[in-house]
């Protein structure tokens, strides 16, 4: 079980980030929305992209502390993720966006990612079947 988050991992592509935003599948929990798409494909694969809000977290300092709490958080629940789509072959494109007005500590960033992954689960298998 690897908790890393390689390079791979990260979605940069513009059409597939254009994509997410016109599909606007969504889960939101708190201070957090999760755009995501899902696609059939020939094997598992998530690529995802970190956001904090310009307008909630105007300093720099700020909205990277909260990139780097998101990508932390989402790094250890990656291999839950995996395990449950194994299986599906489904591709899955996310981009977690960060909307709280002040920086939340690393064990709620980590509730709010893991309520928000059992949602996407949910989802994922609801529409396969």
């Amino acid at each position: 079980m690897s908790y890393s988050l390689k390079k791979k991992d990260r979605l940069k592509s513009k059409k597939t980030i254009g994509e997410l935003f016109e599909g606007r599948q969504t889960i939101k929990k708190g201070s957090f929305i999760l755009y995501y798409n899902v696609k059939k494909g020939d094997k598992n694969s998530i690529k995802i992209s970190f956001s904090a809000s310009k307008k909630k977290l105007p300093r720099a300092v700020d909205r990277n502390r909260m990139k780097r709490l998101m990508r932390e958080a989402f790094r250890f629940e990656k291999p839950k993720l995996l395990e449950e789509i194994e299986g599906e072959n489904v591709q899955l494109a996310l981009m977690l966006v960060g909307l709280s007005e002040k920086l939340p500590k690393l064990e709620e960033v980590q509730e709010k990612i893991k309520l928000i992954l059992s949602r996407l689960i949910k989802e994922i298998k609801s529409v396969q079947t």
